[in-house]
């Protein structure tokens, strides 16, 4: 015949559960806190990042000079070509 369990039993099995949980759940923060620390001493990253916004620099510096050189261009052009039709003008 066996026996049903008695409430200072369950207690008891609830409280090593419990206590297992936590062993769990402190040893997973530990393993995540030693991984989050590990990654910010690891700088293997960074120089590709230094290149990634050097090279991002330089092509927003080289559109911006693109368009500058384009609009100046342009207006140099447009000078020349109003004053060939000036003096096609005058000549005829």
């Amino acid at each position: 015949m066996t026996s049903l369990p008695t409430p200072c039993t369950r207690d008891a099995a609830a409280r090593r559960r419990a206590a297992a949980i936590r062993e769990q759940a402190t040893r997973a923060a530990t393993r995540i806190e030693a991984g989050l620390r590990a990654s910010l001493r690891d700088d293997r990253g960074q120089d590709l990042i230094e290149y990634a916004l050097l090279a991002s620099f330089v092509a927003l510096v080289a559109i911006a000079g693109a368009t500058l050189l384009g609009t100046t261009l342009n207006n140099w052009f447009s000078a020349v070509a109003g004053n060939a039709n000036a003096a096609a003008g005058t000549a005829s």
